[in-house]
């Protein structure tokens, strides 16, 4: 999949698209049962919104702000069995006029958590280069991808010995 714009939240104003972190189109990789829901969802997107539709609107087609998003993940991440730092709940209103409601709650682990989960996955189960590694992740330099994640599984004596046993 070809990464070529990004969604940029500041801290006040509006989200907008942007080009990808250090302003160059990269692709990305993920698990083979992923491929067919998501070409079916590129697939739909295109024909319903042109070739530069979101993958990932909001309910009114925009892009999601990270608030509504937060809610889609708590609700996403205790379906799935993650740990919780606050338990998934439904409010009974909000606003003005305290109409309206949302999940609340915490998940232990945020969305960029799985840009970290997506790192071990390449270095350590797929074995990818760390250079091949750090162009998928947008990183400008690859001693910065073997400085942040190697090393995050177990320790490195370990590792060594384990490789060294059937010498």
């Amino acid at each position: 999949m070809h990464v070529r714009r990004a969604v940029e939240q500041p801290t006040r104003g509006p989200a907008r698209l942007k080009t990808p972190k250090n302003g160059k189109v990269r692709t990305t990789i993920f698990p083979k049962s992923l491929t067919d829901d998501l070409a079916a969802l590129a697939e739909e997107t295109v024909s319903r919104e042109g070739p530069d539709g979101l993958l990932f609107p909001s309910a009114s087609g925009r892009i999601m702000r990270r608030s509504n998003f937060q809610q889609v993940w708590i609700w996403a991440a205790d379906a799935a069995g993650w740990p919780m730092t606050a338990s998934l709940r439904r409010t009974a209103g909000y606003g003005q006029t305290s109409k309206g409601w949302r999940w609340t709650g915490a998940a232990k682990w945020s969305p960029h958590d799985l840009r970290h989960v997506a790192a071990c996955w390449m270095l350590f189960d797929l074995g990818l280069d760390p250079a091949v590694v750090a162009d998928k992740l947008g990183h400008a330099d690859p001693n910065f991808t073997i400085k942040r994640y190697i090393g995050i599984r177990g320790h490195p004596d370990t590792a060594a010995m384990a490789e060294t046993d059937e010498w």
